[in-house]
């Protein structure tokens, strides 16, 4: 293992107070005032021919303040470079003006922690692998089955396993408006998996049946309000699936059922590899983190926050998608540190070579090599995939150092 620095600071936010003195103010002001000379439109006079002084009085303020974020944000980067910061923007500045025209400045800002990694090899991390069982292909070969079914209307009371139809209103209760309504919706039957009020009320209804289910919608706040679930049931159906047998198999282009059950397997055991992975890889994380224990930079956890509340899809409740993003970006955001770290203090390369090698691997036509690396140079996607790599290459690493206990499940 690469030099491990010593661990120096922890913690993520820092506050760095200065001092702008009226002289530096002064002479900062000048120059800011003739940069407004040039570039300001003052009435009467041409361009850039405006007395200095005039455009002093007449953007006073502007260049005030323009001057004191200039001086503020040059020294603070004075410090960041001093103190070796990883300093991560924005810097949030606050002004108080001492009675002799000097200026205090408190300066706020997030930084990526300075630590040292533990003895890795003591750190257990536990890799949970899933058996796939016979059990698990046929239950995969009824979903397609499944998927292939068909619906025959049937006149008796709703049943375990059948399909209740129905036109679907929510309405509320206190103004009896309809909210949402879905024309052709169904709720299966299945004990267990079926909201248990919903199985209660829908168990042993008719066509023509109206069943009403009140319940309170948890809103942002705490707050819960009231909503009422009508279900106009149009008809009882019961699934009927096809055979499995060959025949079937066929439909979805196997040459028999026992390839397709070998096929559904080895589909079954690579997903379930996958998700191993994931899991240890998020332990592992979350493993050297409990070791380590920096803080997290609120300005990245906040960024991964508004990312993922765009892109991630959740159905769950509002309160419940809030806390999932939560956890999940400041994982990420672990993860990032950790790993960035790790690649600085270990000095983890990626070649050229190594990127174009990554992308020759994905490419169908090779011919069009020299043509998509080019297009990835353009675009600074070639950078950032070697980024990626090199943190490919640090989770590597890092699986390598820790201890792992393999859990059979």
């Amino acid at each position: 293992m690469g030099k491990i620095l010593p661990k120096e600071d922890l913690s993520a936010h820092k506050t760095i107070t200065l001092e702008i003195t009226p002289e530096e103010l002064e002479k900062k002001k000048q120059e800011v005032a003739k940069i407004f000379q040039k570039s300001r439109k003052i009435p009467g006079f041409r361009p850039g021919r405006a007395p200095l002084k005039l455009v002093m009085t007449r953007y006073e303020r502007e260049i005030e303040q323009e001057a004191l974020d200039d001086l503020a944000y040059n020294k603070v980067m004075e410090e960041i470079e001093k103190n070796l910061y990883d300093y991560i923007p924005p810097v949030r500045l606050r002004y108080t003006k001492n009675d002799d025209g000097s200026y205090y400045v408190e300066a706020e800002f997030d930084v990526i922690p300075m630590f040292s990694f533990p003895d890795l090899s003591k750190v257990v991390v536990e890799k949970k692998v899933n058996r796939i069982t016979r059990a698990d292909v046929e239950e995969e070969l009824e979903s397609y089955r499944k998927s292939f079914g068909q619906f025959k209307e049937v006149d008796r009371p709703a049943d375990e396993g059948d399909y209740v139809f129905a036109v679907y209103e929510e309405i509320d209760p206190a103004t009896n408006k309809v909210i949402r309504k879905e024309e052709n919706g169904y709720v299966r039957l299945e004990w267990g998996k079926t909201d248990q009020t919903l199985y209660e009320k829908l168990k042993g209804a008719k066509k023509g049946d109206v069943i009403t289910v009140d319940r309170k919608l948890a809103v942002e706040g705490g707050e819960k309000l009231p909503f009422r679930q009508v279900f106009h049931v149009t008809s009882i159906r019961e699934l009927e699936l096809p055979e499995l047998n060959d025949e079937f198999a066929k439909l979805l282009g196997f040459e028999s059922l026992e390839e397709m059950k070998n096929s559904i397997e080895e589909s079954l055991r690579k997903n379930a590899e996958k998700d191993s992975e994931d899991r240890f890889e998020w332990d592992l994380i979350e493993k050297i983190y409990d070791h380590i224990g920096f803080e997290l930079p609120e300005t990245l956890v906040q960024r991964e926050k508004e990312r993922l509340a765009k892109t991630l899809k959740l159905d769950v409740p509002p309160d419940q998608k809030e806390s999932i993003v939560e956890d999940i970006a400041k994982h990420k955001v672990k993860e990032y540190i950790i790993l960035r770290r790790f690649i600085d203090l270990n000095d983890i390369q990626v070649s050229d070579d190594e990127v174009i090698k990554h992308i020759e691997e994905r490419l169908e036509d090779k011919s069009k090599l020299d043509q998509v690396v080019e297009k990835y140079r353009k675009e600074n996607r070639f950078e950032e995939l070697r980024r990626s790599l090199q943190f490919d290459k640090a989770y590597d690493m890092l699986k390598n150092l820790v201890k792992m206990e393999v859990l059979i499940e």
